[in-house]
């Protein structure tokens, strides 16, 4: 089978079984996640923050978002430039600057916030489709974060959250997709060890 076809697959299935996650469900779940990720010195000690808006069964980032802002952590969103094919990032101070955007997923209104270059973030907060132990991250097909991701600096530790039904034996890379270095789910916390066992 050709790769991006089993990814296609492979990401229905999995995105299926998370869709079945009810409210209440994705809620506790996330909650657990935000508190394993306030464990992490990598994001605790970290002052410039990239994350996202949760869209659709993805963990719940309303409230990390606002767990940060009121830390004084300065959070950093992104907006879907779909002609260019890449995320436009900007420095969010209220949840009130953000509108719905290109797939309904609300994003930084540039008419109110500030545009900011990869290189500020201290840490980067990732979301994706499945994940596995080894790093391994699957998107939703948009090569939006694997476009991104190769301009933070080599320094900035790249932390997926998901829940532990989004962890699959093995994700199929391709020679773009990145590797995470963390990942984070409501049970554990996945430290991914460098090629020289670090």
């Amino acid at each position: 089978m050709h790769l991006k076809t089993y990814k296609m697959e492979l990401r229905k299935k999995v995105l299926a079984k998370r869709d079945l996650l009810s409210e209440e469900e994705l809620n506790q779940k996330s909650r657990l996640i935000m508190e394993n990720l306030w464990t992490l010195n990598e994001f605790n000690t970290a002052k410039n923050i990239f994350l996202f808006v949760n869209f659709r069964s993805e963990v719940r980032t309303i409230p990390i978002i606002e767990r940060c802002m009121e830390e004084g952590k300065r959070v950093i969103l992104p907006l879907t430039d779909t002609k260019n094919k890449q995320l436009l990032l900007y420095y969010v101070k209220s949840l009130d600057s953000l509108k719905k955007g290109v797939y309904g997923i609300l994003e930084p209104d540039p008419a109110s916030n500030e545009r900011v270059n990869p290189d500020i973030i201290d840490c980067a907060i990732i979301p994706g489709s499945a994940f596995d132990e080894k790093g391994g991250r699957m998107g939703y097909g948009g090569g939006f974060y694997d476009r991104l991701l190769p301009n933070l600096r080599v320094s900035v530790p790249k932390i997926a959250i998901a829940f532990e039904i989004q962890i699959i034996k093995e994700v199929p890379m391709g020679y773009y997709d990145q590797k995470m270095d963390i990942i984070v789910t409501e049970k554990r916390i996945i430290r991914i060890k460098n090629e020289s066992g670090k």
